[in-house]
């Protein structure tokens, strides 16, 4: 058998974090964006979006890759303060 470098188990980190973020987070995501603004092009091209944010998540995953995976309150934190950030940035928040 092979033995295994130290970046294997460093890339088997990093994609089992990456997919349990995505995975914790992107339906929520969803979900929330589309009762927060139904008419907005990041809920119509939802796969567009998602396909941005499971890229761009990368760059912050070594900060907030495991506390997401392992806590439900930063996972909720994370997921209304993205929500909040597109909503506040594009100025339509519907109540």
């Amino acid at each position: 058998m092979e033995n295994l470098l130290w970046w294997h188990y460093l890339a088997a980190a990093w994609i089992t974090t990456w997919y349990l973020v995505n995975i914790r987070t992107w339906k929520p995501i969803k979900y929330l964006l589309e009762d927060k603004i139904p008419k907005h092009p990041m809920v119509s091209y939802s796969f567009m979006h998602w396909i941005v944010y499971a890229i761009c998540i990368n760059v912050l995953l070594p900060v907030v890759g495991l506390p997401i995976c392992l806590s439900d309150d930063y996972k909720k934190r994370w997921i209304f303060g993205y929500v909040r950030g597109i909503v506040e940035r594009n100025g339509q928040n519907k109540k």
